[in-house]
């Protein structure tokens, strides 16, 4: 339950005044902190799941499935249609239901700690390449 603040649960200051605290000793929190990576790997109870964030989406104009490919410490993503054989559902938010494709993206980015019950992100944009289709493909690295 909510606690509603009143007049009477806290005290206004002025800047400068004997009560006020000098923000000056606080150390900034940046909303970019801790937010390292283009992709996200979830792990739920033992099942990952891929998250796709907006970047990629962005570039891959809202695909609803895409084609994974494997390379040396990269992996490239290209959308396709939803019809296309081995192709993976992107669903809301971005999120690939995959333990499979997660667990080889996690191998890519093996000194990465990915921690249980939670989101780790990894992996950046090296290159956004524009196919014979006017697709785009996106080359993520996880060096």
């Amino acid at each position: 339950m909510s606690k509603y603040l009143s007049k009477n649960n806290y005290k206004k200051v002025s800047f400068g005044s004997e009560d006020s605290i000098d923000l000056s000793t606080f150390t900034e929190l940046n909303a970019e902190t801790g937010r390292k990576g283009n992709i996200g790997i979830t792990e739920t109870g033992g099942s990952y799941r891929v998250v796709l964030y907006s970047d990629i989406l962005s570039e891959l104009n809202g695909a609803d499935a895409v084609k994974v490919f494997l390379g040396n410490h990269m992996i490239a993503i290209k959308p396709v249609g939803t019809d296309t054989p081995g192709a993976y559902s992107v669903m809301k938010g971005g999120i690939i239901y995959s333990s499979d494709l997660a667990e080889k993206i996690m191998s890519l980015a093996a000194p990465i700690e990915f921690k249980t019950n939670c989101t780790t992100r990894c992996g950046r944009i090296k290159l956004v390449q524009t196919n014979e289709d006017d697709t785009q493909t996106v080359v993520i690295a996880f060096d």
